[in-house]
């Protein structure tokens, strides 16, 4: 009889015990992944090198800015008074001639003094 025990919880803890070992559990930390995987590290040297060039452009630019407004410094009292005003704009646009016909034109809302757009 003890044999019939012993064999009956062996033949129900075996499958039980079987379905514990086969659930496995993992953790994965997927920043260390992408941080290791070769297209990361071409893409961030690729980003690297663009940033390199955009900061070596942006400090040309600067120094060419500064040097042409010291020359405009240097020279402002031989060049014409309009050259240093600047530019009016009216306070409604400006007065352009539209396909032919006469008035004034809004850029901002697009429309003609009658209120017209397009070709009127």
């Amino acid at each position: 009889m003890f044999k019939k025990i012993v064999l009956a919880v062996a033949l129900i803890a075996l499958p039980v015990l079987g379905a514990m070992a086969q659930q496995k559990f993992a953790h994965v930390n997927p920043q260390a992944i992408i941080v290791e995987m070769a297209e990361y590290k071409k893409a961030v040297a690729d980003i690297e090198a663009m940033q390199k060039n955009y900061q070596d452009e942006l400090q040309r630019t600067e120094e060419e800015f500064n040097k042409k407004y010291q020359e405009l410094v240097a020279q402002q009292d031989s060049l014409p008074r309009n050259i240093l005003e600047p530019a009016a704009v009216p306070a409604g646009g400006s007065t352009v001639t539209a396909a032919g016909s006469a008035g004034s034109y809004d850029p901002y809302s697009g429309k003609g003094a009658e209120g017209c757009t397009g070709n009127c």
